[in-house]
C-alpha cells in the first residue's frame, strides 16, 4: 500500500532529510572545471580576456533562472547555485540539468557530425556509384564500338572478298578471252600460213609443170628441127656424093666444093645456134632450180612457223590448265572463306545475344 509506505517514510525522517538536502548545495566544482565542461552549451560570444569567474557567472545566468521555493514560515528566493571564491556550489538536481543540457548539445553535435559523416559517406558512395556507372558506360560503349568495329571489319572483309572474287573472275574472263583470241589468232595465222604454203606449192607445181611442158616442147622442137636438118644434110650429102662420083669436069667440081663449103658453114651456124639454145636452156634450168630452192626454203620457213604455232598452242593449253587449276583452288578457298565468315557471324550473334541477356538480367 502506497499510503502506508509514505507514512513509514515520514515516520523514519526520510522526507525531512530529502527536504533538507534540497535546501543545501550538495555539489561543488571549480570555475575552471565548470568552464571547461559547460562552455559548449552557451550561445554567447565571450572575450578571451574576460576573467573565468565572470564567464562562468554569465554562463550560469544564461542557463538558470531564479527559482522561488515556498516554506512554512516565509517565501524566499532559492538560487540553483552559489558562487564561491574558488568554486561553484550547486543545489541537488541542478548539475544534472547542466549535464542534460550538455548531453543534448553533445547529441546535437554528434548528430551534426553523424550527418556530416553520413553526407560524406553518401557523397563518396555516390562518387563511387557515379565512377562505376561511368566505367560501366565506358566499358559498354567500348564493347558496343568494338562489336560495331568488328562487324564493319567483317563486312569490309566480306566486301573485299567479293570484290576480289569479282576482280578474279573478271581477270579469269579476260584471260580466257585473251587465250581464246590468241588461239583464234594462232589458228588463223596457221590457216593463213597453210593457205599461203598451199598456194605457193600449187604455184610451184604449176610453174614446174609449165616449165617442164615448155622444156619438153623446146626439146621436141629442137629435136625435130635437128632431125629435119640432119635429114636434109644427109640428102644433100648423098646428092653431093653422087655428083662427086658423076662429075669429071673441074668446073663442076669447084661448084660442088663450093656447095660443100656452104653446107659446112650452114652446119657451123646450126651448131652455134644449138649451143646458144643449150646455153639458154641451162640458164633457164638454173633459174628454175633457184626458184625451186627458194620455194623449198619458204616451205621450210612455213613448216618452222607451223611448228612454232603448234608449240604456242601447246603452251597456251598448259597455261589454260594452270589457270583452270588456279580457278579451282580459288573456288575452294572462296567456299572455305564463306564457311569461316558464316561461323564468325554465328559466333558474333551468340556473343551479342549473351551480352543482351546479361544486360537484361
Amino acid at each position: 500500500n502506497h499510503l502506508v509506505t509514505m507514512r513509514q517514510l515520514g515516520s523514519a525522517g526520510l522526507v525531512t532529510a530529502v527536504n533538507i538536502s534540497r535546501q543545501v548545495y550538495s555539489h561543488q566544482m571549480s570555475y575552471n572545471s565548470v568552464w571547461r565542461r559547460y562552455k559548449c552549451i552557451t550561445k554567447l560570444d565571450f572575450d578571451e580576456n574576460i576573467d573565468v569567474k565572470k564567464q562562468v557567472r554569465l554562463l550560469l545566468e544564461e542557463q538558470f533562472e531564479v527559482e522561488t521555493t515556498v516554506t512554512k514560515t516565509a517565501k524566499r528566493k532559492a538560487e540553483p547555485y552559489a558562487l564561491g571564491t574558488t568554486k561553484v556550489f550547486f543545489r541537488p538536481g541542478k548539475l544534472e540539468i547542466l549535464e542534460n543540457i550538455r548531453k543534448k548539445e553533445k547529441q546535437k553535435l554528434a548528430f551534426k557530425i553523424k550527418h556530416r559523416v553520413k553526407g560524406y559517406i553518401q557523397v563518396r558512395r555516390n562518387q563511387i556509384i557515379r565512377t562505376g556507372t561511368i566505367k560501366f558506360q565506358a566499358l559498354w560503349r567500348c564493347y558496343s564500338q568494338y562489336t560495331k568495329y568488328h562487324r564493319k571489319k567483317e563486312a569490309a572483309i566480306q566486301l573485299q572478298c567479293w570484290a576480289r572474287c569479282v576482280s578474279a573472275r573478271r581477270k579469269l574472263q579476260l584471260l580466257k578471252e585473251e587465250k581464246a583470241a590468241i588461239t583464234i589468232q594462232s589458228l588463223w595465222r596457221g590457216y593463213k600460213a597453210r593457205q599461203e604454203f598451199l598456194r605457193y606449192k600449187r604455184a610451184a607445181e604449176m610453174l614446174r609443170r609449165m616449165m617442164k611442158k615448155k622444156v619438153d616442147k623446146l626439146r621436141m622442137k629442137t629435136s625435130l628441127f635437128t632431125i629435119l636438118e640432119q635429114a636434109k644434110t644427109r640428102e644433100k650429102m648423098k646428092k653431093l656424093k653422087t655428083k662427086l662420083v658423076e662429075v669429071d669436069d673441074t668446073k663442076k667440081q669447084k661448084e660442088v666444093l663450093a656447095e660443100v663449103d656452104s653446107m659446112f658453114d650452114q652446119l657451123d651456124q646450126e651448131l652455134t645456134t644449138e649451143r646458144e639454145n643449150a646455153r639458154e636452156i641451162r640458164e633457164s634450168l638454173s633459174k628454175k632450180t633457184d626458184e625451186v630452192v627458194r620455194l623449198r626454203q619458204e616451205n621450210d620457213t612455213l613448216k618452222a612457223k607451223m611448228e612454232m604455232v603448234t608449240y604456242g598452242v601447246g603452251k597456251l593449253k598448259a597455261e589454260n590448265n594452270q589457270l583452270e587449276e588456279k580457278v579451282t583452288i580459288t573456288n575452294s578457298d572462296k567456299h572455305a572463306l564463306k564457311l569461316l565468315i558464316k561461323k564468325e557471324n554465328e559466333a558474333a550473334n551468340n556473343r551479342l545475344a549473351k551480352t543482351q541477356t546479361g544486360n537484361d538480367s
